[in-house]
């Protein structure tokens, strides 16, 4: 918690409507086959949050080193399904 700051109603609301999107194309790919049945859209799109986060505050820090950056980490995905192993980075399709 930051030291003056406190979340409000309308914060978590907004956080919470924030994730709907990325929460939506998680079932979509869940739908497709692309992940496994049995994840749970909500518990991982937090879980992927989390990690982006942390991965942010680690390179605005300047923790991250290499080529590894958290741009990269977003476009060379390989959550696949496990009967699709993944063999190439994963890339957003256009409309």
């Amino acid at each position: 918690m930051v030291t003056g700051f406190a979340l409000s109603d309308d914060d978590r609301r907004m956080g919470t409507f924030l994730l709907r999107a990325p929460r939506d194309a998680i079932r979509r790919c869940v739908d497709a086959g692309r992940f496994r049945a049995d994840v749970n859209p909500d518990l991982l799109v937090r879980q992927l949050f989390s990690q982006m986060h942390g991965l942010a505050e680690l390179a605005r820090a300047g923790c991250i080193m290499g080529d590894v950056t958290p741009a990269r980490c977003c476009t060379e995905c390989s959550a696949t399904s496990p009967s699709r192993p993944a063999t190439r980075p994963l890339r957003p399709r256009r409309p």
